[in-house]
């Protein structure tokens, strides 16, 4: 177990981490239908089903940096070359299932996972030199570049035990790919003047261990070498492939060297594939259209609800189902590319590039998949969760394709489905949190799912001129229907012999047509006085001439926004309203009033302005305290928060986040009673990598491999103390602790242990 949690921790995450399956269309037999999204909720680096067989040149025997995965990334936010880089372009909001069941020690409520181990052989007298050196100010140590070379090519100490702490290379991982980030120019820097050191005094140096443990000098690397190397300090990308190979790997590593008078610094540079390197930057464009789409059609200025119905729209109107693969290969349209770009995907392209639209408009959203009869029977299928009002609701826009020759517009069959919109033979993983219901189906015409809806459904159909109602369409899941009698029971309705027909089944659903006896009733007149809005509120208050019970939000029929809820005072009824159409000057009508066996007299349509002000996104600053507890320095008010897409939750008064984990923090202005919530800001959070691989300790009293990004203290302490060398000596005997600091939006590490004897 101990094996498993180290390896791990060598894993680097930028947010998320994506699952090693591809549903390839929806067609296919799911053999995995239940591998869908587990969202972190614990401060560690999921795996991310790296193989420990790497197809790194760099030395695996070397057991200072993984640079067979990932490198450690205690720069604190250069980790690579382009914070910005996706090195994982697949569209998908999935992760790997975190196992929380370790044997993890707490001290002072702070975590460690693992020990420093010790060096196995002595130090000698010419490594000595760089333990007195490197702890005083800089001065040139005596070397030639044969045993420059020579340290590189055997040493087995840390990577940075031969480095100046007042020099470092301005980047701690470079990634290069084909397209995107094809070349980059290294530079050695001094940490205390910011200034970049004259090339003309730096010799650089590229390390394989494939097909053997080799130093290249520059002129060397275009054959030979994982990356081509100048002398100038600039790599650049070549493809994993070597000639004489018909397919190479998806990505190689080797270690990239400096050498200044004296001294070494190194860097871990990853190359893709030519492949991969296409997917990334399919994924890019993919990105680019999305922008592109939402910018040209406007959405951006549009509240929430209405974004996420112009967008779903947008895609069943625009992309097409790919029956005949006339993209290419089963797997190029498996992605957002195929479907914004190409316009022609299957079931994972609609979802990967709904994902991205909804990104582009910051929608909470999330991509999911299983198997499911809607496309073909037993097939595996992928759609999307999005997030409304705190809530959580399905979206499948490949099920509500616009295709059919007599078909113009979009149904919303499938649009904000629940669980209960899916067969009981369907299968993904349906333990979500916060699921949603009061918008299920929202815009699926004559959909009902409780007593209410029914009876909201009777009173609109119900024609109080001919005091009758003949007939009756609806929408109900198949389990349903004793809710729909005794809503019919209650509004005094009793279905005709055989006046009961199925016409189509959507799924678990039945369109059903019922036809009624006919009816007695007399009917009540009912006058309205006023309608107006209400003071300091986003509702209207209707006033009417007598007393009129159990009116529900399906009896108001009103454009321009939704009814979130209504309340009874006496005479009167309150619509509190949300979902507007648009912000700005709206324009909400009460279109009518209606219920079995009343007549509301309205007159003319009453039509209330409303003056619905867009809340600005939040720009607020924030520091990592430790290795979960985050501070928002910019102290505004009404602010909510959440990490991954997970429950939002207001943010305390002291702005301190003691539940800080890897991936996003979202934090948006909270809603307020005349204004919707705002914009949501998004934040990356990283996470230090653990310093067990770069730390050794020397004869039970040195430590090695430490430098200014770590921070240290004795077990009992209360506080940690900065580390401002790159050994530790002297220290007291005890049990240490010691840690990669937080450092801006980057957490701190888990904690490593030593024993000092």
């Amino acid at each position: 177990m101990k094996k498993l949690q180290s390896y791990l921790k060598l894993l680097s995450i930028g947010s998320v981490i994506v699952l090693a399956g591809t549903t390839i269309s929806c067609s296919n037999i799911n053999n995995s239908a239940t591998r869908n999204f587990v969202i972190p909720t614990v401060n560690r680096r999921p795996n991310n089903n790296s193989s420990s067989e790497s197809n790194s040149n760099e030395d695996s025997r070397n057991n200072t940096t993984p640079e067979n995965n990932q490198p450690v990334n205690n720069d604190q936010g250069t980790n690579h070359n382009n914070p910005g880089y996706n090195a994982h372009p697949n569209n998908n909001n999935i992760l790997n299932p975190i196992d929380n069941n370790t044997s993890d020690i707490f001290n002072n409520n702070q975590t460690y996972f693992s020990s420093i181990s010790s060096l196995t052989q002595p130090l000698t007298q010419f490594e000595n030199k760089y333990i007195n050196f490197e702890n005083r100010s800089f001065q040139p140590l005596e070397t030639n570049e044969n045993k420059a070379k020579d340290i590189i090519l055997n040493s087995k100490l840390p990577t940075n035990f031969y480095s100046h702490p007042q020099y470092r290379l301005d980047q701690n991982h470079i990634i290069l790919d084909e397209f995107i980030n094809n070349e980059v120019k290294l530079k050695l820097i001094d940490s205390e003047t910011k200034r970049e050191v004259s090339n003309s005094d730096i010799k650089w140096y590229q390390k394989i261990s494939y097909p053997e443990d080799k130093i290249l000098e520059p002129n060397e690397t275009r054959d030979k070498g994982t990356f081509i190397l100048s002398d100038q300090g600039v790599v650049k990308w070549k493809d994993t492939k070597a000639s004489n190979e018909e397919n190479g790997p998806e990505e190689k590593s080797a270690r990239l060297w400096a050498s200044y008078k004296g001294y070494l610094y190194s860097v871990v540079v990853t190359v893709y594939s030519k492949e991969k390197s296409q997917s990334i930057n399919n994924e890019n464009e993919a990105k680019k259209m999305a922008k592109k789409i939402v910018e040209d059609n406007g959405w951006k200025k549009l509240p929430t609800l209405e974004k996420l119905t112009r967008a779903y729209e947008w895609m069943t109107k625009n992309v097409k189902y790919d029956y005949d693969f006339t993209t290419g290969p089963l797997l190029k349209n498996q992605n957002a590319h195929s479907a914004l770009v190409n316009r022609h995907t299957v079931c994972t392209g609609y979802a990967k590039g709904l994902k991205l639209l909804l990104e582009e408009l910051g929608i909470p959203c999330r991509f999911i998949e299983g198997s499911s009869d809607r496309e073909a029977r037993f097939s595996k299928h992928a759609w999307n969760l999005v997030q409304l009002d705190n809530k959580w609701y399905h979206l499948d826009t490949t099920s509500d394709r616009v295709e059919r020759k007599d078909q113009v517009d979009t149904e919303f069959k499938f649009f904000l489905n629940t669980n209960k919109d899916f067969m009981d033979d369907d299968t993904f993983d349906r333990n979500f949190s916060n699921p949603g219901s009061s918008l299920r189906n929202l815009k699926f015409k004559n959909f009902v799912d409780s007593e209410e809806d029914v009876v909201a459904l009777i009173d609109n159909n119900w024609d109080p001129n001919t005091k009758q109602l003949k007939k009756l369409d609806l929408v109900t899941n198949g389990k349903n229907f004793i809710t729909v009698t005794n809503a019919f029971d209650k509004r005094g309705l009793v279905v005709k012999d055989n006046g009961y027909r199925i016409n189509t089944t959507i799924g678990p659903n039945k369109e059903v047509t019922y036809t009624f006896n006919e009816q007695k009733n007399e009917i009540t007149e009912v006058g309205i006085t006023n309608v107006q809005k209400e003071t300091n509120e986003n509702a209207i208050r209707i006033d009417f001439d007598r007393n009129i019970s159990d009116l529900k939000a399906g009896n108001f029929n009103i454009k321009n926004a939704l009814i979130k809820k209504v309340e009874n005072r006496g005479t009167s009824y309150i619509l509190y309203l949300h979902h507007f159409s648009t912000y700005g000057k709206v324009k909400v009508e009460l279109d009518s009033i209606k219920r079995k066996d009343f007549k509301f007299n309205l007159n003319n349509k009453k039509t209330i302005e409303f003056d619905i002000q867009q809340q600005e996104k939040p720009n607020v600053s924030i520091q990592t305290l430790d290795n979960k507890t985050i501070k928002i320095t910019s102290q505004l008010t009404n602010l909510e928060y959440n990490f991954n897409n997970n429950s939002w939750q207001d943010v305390p008064k002291d702005f301190i986040l003691k539940d800080g984990i890897i991936g996003n923090l979202y934090i948006r202005f909270k809603e307020t009673n005349t204004k919707p919530s705002s914009d949501i800001q998004t934040i990356k959070i990283n996470k230090a990598s653990d310093v067990d691989k770069t730390v050794k300790i020397v004869d039970n009293n040195m430590l090695i491999g430490v430098d200014k990004t770590m921070e240290y203290k004795k077990e009992e302490d209360k506080d940690w103390t900065p580390i401002k060398q790159t050994a530790l000596k002297d220290l007291k005997k005890g049990n240490y602790l010691i840690r990669a600091k937080a450092n801006e939006t980057t957490l701190a590490s888990d904690i490593s242990k030593v024993e000092i004897r």
